[in-house]
């Protein structure tokens, strides 16, 4: 693990339990306020994006799979920030899929450029429409 990395894992290391305790105690939308300033978009990444984009996503994923609750909502707000903060472009997305035997279930995931980067998106989850940063949903009912 070189330098950057290891930073990328620090940050992730911070960045999943506070917003994992963020979602747990506040309202959504306070989340993303809190998050906002800290979700600035800086200038474009020195090397080639999709570069920072492996890096930051696999520094997320790591610190994920060791930390308990790090839904795919957690993640995906906290890969949004690092992702921003690199100067790559980064949009939530949250969508629904209808469940037979737990009637509607959550997942959210994070698009660059239209492409998927973190969480798989499924054919299954219909995304919801217009800004998916601001709405209005619990926090409790998303997928890992």
């Amino acid at each position: 693990m070189d330098r950057e990395e290891a930073g990328l894992v620090l940050k992730a290391c911070i960045l999943i339990p506070s917003v994992r305790l963020g979602l747990a105690v506040l309202p959504y939308r306070a989340v993303l306020r809190l998050l906002a300033p800290l979700s600035r978009v800086a200038d474009a990444p020195s090397g080639p994006p999709t570069e920072a984009i492996e890096r930051i996503v696999w520094a997320v994923a790591l610190v994920a799979r060791h930390s308990p609750r790090s839904t795919c909502l957690v993640q995906a707000l906290a890969a949004r920030v690092l992702l921003r903060r690199a100067g790559v472009s980064a949009d939530l997305r949250i969508g629904v899929a209808r469940n037979a035997g737990s009637g509607i279930q959550a997942h959210a995931w994070v698009e660059s450029n239209g492409a998927v980067v973190l969480g798989a998106s499924s054919t299954e989850f219909a995304p919801f429409q217009g800004d998916q940063a601001s709405i209005s949903c619990p926090s409790r009912s998303f997928a890992s």
